[in-house]
């Protein structure tokens, strides 16, 4: 007899907030080393803050019966 599990874990992606100055916007964006800055309405955006996003995964095992 086959079966199968399935479960659900969360993965935390770490994200940046940046604020343009020109237009007051705020942008959301991943967080990744070495990145340049965000650019809005053609000139950097400041960045002003760091957070943490949950993102969910689903995994599925199958299981094998003897």
């Amino acid at each position: 007899m086959n079966g199968s599990i399935e479960y659900e874990i969360v993965n935390w992606q770490p994200r940046e907030v940046w604020h343009c100055s020109v237009c007051k916007r705020y942008r959301h964006r991943d967080a990744v080393k070495g990145l340049l800055p965000a650019i809005c309405c053609g000139q950097p955006a400041k960045s002003i803050d760091r957070y943490s996003q949950p993102v969910p995964v689903t995994v599925s095992e199958s299981l094998a019966g003897n």
